[in-house]
């Protein structure tokens, strides 16, 4: 469900290793706190199927399978993202 730039859902995993890594990892994310410090969560690229398209967003939380997180869209934004969080 989009909100200007937040968008929240049911999280669900591909059956990979690496899809459980990233859901243990998130899943210890408090909301709060990465909202006040951006640091403290995870930056990922979105991408729908085969599109060229990708979208910058940090990951804020996963709570009770529902995901939470906030696209970035300016370049300066973007830029900050990627130097700032893993």
């Amino acid at each position: 469900m989009p909100d200007m730039w937040y968008l929240e859902g049911t999280w669900v995993p591909y059956s990979t290793a690496i899809a459980k890594e990233f859901e243990k990892l998130i899943a210890t994310f408090d909301v709060k706190e990465v909202m006040n410090d951006p640091k403290k969560g995870t930056r990922v690229i979105l991408k729908l199927d085969n599109s060229e398209t990708e979208t910058h967003a940090l990951i804020h939380s996963l709570t009770d399978g529902l995901l939470f997180l906030r696209r970035v869209f300016e370049k300066e934004a973007i830029n900050w993202l990627v130097r700032n969080v893993k």
